[in-house]
């Protein structure tokens, strides 16, 4: 598993052979923040908004969060145990969490298809810019942790997750192809597309935000648009479609263009006019 935090040239790294997570700041691959005390497997990992934790999705249904960053700035025991959290939400094994872009709360996704959001425990009172629609109102304290269901429970396990990067829109993808678009301030459903058949293997958005490119264990990856008509109805129509076996990640290189790894380590380039490098 790998996590890469743009703005400061982070990135986290889970080997498949041990539980040890290891973040690497600036890309300094000498001196990295290392933690083993995790012995559940990892499904999923994603930075914070700044950079300074990490997020992590176990199979024993739990999302912690290490702040790696205070723990290295740590003097005693008591303060290095506290840069651990522990967030208990989900009845099932959570496959996916996704941190918000503005920071204070992240999305986890499970096996039974659930989508939650939490607020972080150290989230300030009133630094949410979502935060009246998105938890009915609820006041918040530094010391009270939030969790809030969706309310989706199916129709099969969420695979993916994404952001868009305005912060508006949730994301997500499941074992049965189905993408969705999950509107963050009220956390509606706005619109739904049967992309693919089985897995979405993975997904990403574009910068603009409303075009989503999905990879599907079918072997094609779906390139769709979220549009909004004049009765302010979403929908989430396909735009192209492109045969790639073998393919194993994508993400958006620009507006108009993705970018695609393969198995055997090459990468390929989709253009959304219709030419592939």
């Amino acid at each position: 598993l790998l996590a890469f935090h743009p703005p400061s040239w982070t990135i986290a790294m889970l080997g498949r052979q041990d539980s040890r997570i290891q973040v690497f700041p600036n890309a300094d691959l000498n001196n990295p923040y290392q933690f083993d005390r995790l012995k559940v497997k990892v499904n999923s990992i994603d930075f914070t908004k700044e950079g300074k934790s990490l997020l992590i999705a176990g199979a024993d249904s739990r999302v912690y969060r290490w702040r790696f960053v205070e723990q290295g700035q740590a003097r005693t025991k008591s303060d290095r145990e506290k840069t651990f959290e522990r967030y208990v939400e989900h009845g099932s094994v959570v496959s996916v969490v996704r941190s918000h872009p503005q920071g204070r709360i992240f999305f986890s996704g499970d096996w039974l298809g659930r989508l939650l959001v939490t607020l972080l425990f150290d989230a300030d009172r009133f630094g949410g810019r979502y935060d009246k629609n998105l938890f009915e109102g609820r006041v918040f304290s530094a010391d009270q942790k939030v969790v809030k269901s969706s309310g989706r429970n199916g129709p099969a396990g969420i695979s993916q997750l994404e952001c868009s990067q305005d912060g508006k829109f949730i994301y997500l993808a499941d074992e049965s192809g189905q993408i969705e678009a999950w509107q963050v301030r009220g956390f509606i459903q706005r619109a739904t597309l049967q992309a693919h058949r089985g897995t979405v293997l993975d997904l990403s958005v574009s910068p603009e935000s409303t075009r989503i490119a999905s990879l599907g264990r079918d072997g094609r990856v779906v390139l769709s648009e979220l549009s909004k008509d004049e009765l302010n109805k979403y929908s989430l129509k396909v735009i192209k479609e492109v045969p790639l076996l073998n393919a194993r990640k994508l993400l958006f290189f620009s507006e108009n263009q993705i970018a695609v790894g393969f198995a055997d380590g090459h990468i390929e380039f989709i253009k959304v006019d219709g030419r592939i490098e």
